[in-house]
C-alpha cells in the first residue's frame, strides 16, 4: 500500500528525474501566484467530478505543485537553508556519488540550498534479475542523509519532505532538457551568474 495512494512509475532501464526537499510549509504567498491558482483550480474540478478518487486526485496534483515551487524560489527562500551549508551539502553529495554505479547511473545532480534535483537510471539487481526501485533508492538516501545532517545540526525533527517528484524520461530531447534545467537551476534561482559558478552542481 502506497502510504500517498500514488505509487511512482517506473520503467525498466528508464532515466528518472527526481526532486525532493527539506521538510517546511509552502507560505500562502507562493499559491498566489497565477499558475499555482490555475492548478488548484483544475484540482478542485475533478474533485468534484469525481469525489471518490479524492485523494488520488489530490496528489498527482500535489507533485504538479511540488514542481512548480522551484520555479519560486525567491519566495520560499525562507524556508530552512540547511543545504546552503557546505558540510550539510557534503553529505548528501557523498551518499548520491556512492550509490553511482552500485545501485543507479547517475547522469547529474543540483544540490540547492533547500532542495535538490537529479537525473538517474536505477540499475539492475543481477543475482534478482529485477531493477532497483525507486522508493527504495530514495528511502535509503534520505534516511541516511537526514540522520548525519540531523547530528550536524543537532536536532531531532525531519529533516526531508516525505515525498518526492518523480518523471521519467521518455526520449534523447527530454534527457537532454532535463539536464540543462538541473544544470542552470541555481542562475535560474538568482543565486550565482554561471552554473559552473554553484559547488554542489554537476553533469557526470
Amino acid at each position: 500500500m502506497y502510504k500517498r495512494f500514488l505509487p511512482h512509475i517506473q520503467p525498466k532501464n528508464a532515466a528518472i528525474f527526481i526532486t525532493y526537499r527539506l521538510a517546511f510549509s509552502l507560505p500562502q504567498a507562493f499559491y498566489k501566484k497565477e499558475s499555482i491558482r490555475k492548478i488548484k483550480y483544475r484540482m478542485q474540478k475533478e474533485i468534484h467530478k469525481n469525489s471518490k478518487k479524492r485523494k488520488e486526485i489530490t496528489t498527482k496534483y500535489e507533485y504538479k505543485l511540488f514542481l512548480i515551487e522551484d520555479l519560486f524560489y525567491p519566495e520560499i527562500s525562507n524556508s530552512p537553508q540547511w543545504l546552503k551549508e557546505k558540510n550539510i551539502a557534503e553529505i548528501v553529495e557523498e551518499s548520491l556519488l556512492w550509490g553511482h554505479q552500485k545501485r543507479y547511473e547517475l547522469f547529474s545532480y543540483c544540490i540547492m540550498p533547500n532542495h535538490i534535483h537529479i537525473l538517474i537510471r536505477p540499475m539492475k539487481i543481477e543475482s534478482e534479475n529485477k531493477f532497483y526501485e525507486l522508493k527504495d533508492i530514495m528511502y535509503s538516501h534520505k534516511r541516511f542523509t537526514a540522520r548525519e545532517a540531523n547530528k550536524v545540526l543537532n536536532r531531532k525533527h525531519d529533516f526531508w519532505y516525505r515525498e518526492f517528484y518523480d518523471h521519467y524520461i521518455r526520449n534523447e530531447y527530454e534527457f537532454r532538457n532535463v539536464l540543462r534545467y538541473i544544470y542552470h537551476n541555481p542562475v535560474k534561482a538568482g543565486l550565482v551568474s554561471e552554473p559552473e559558478d554553484w559547488r554542489f552542481n554537476k553533469i557526470m
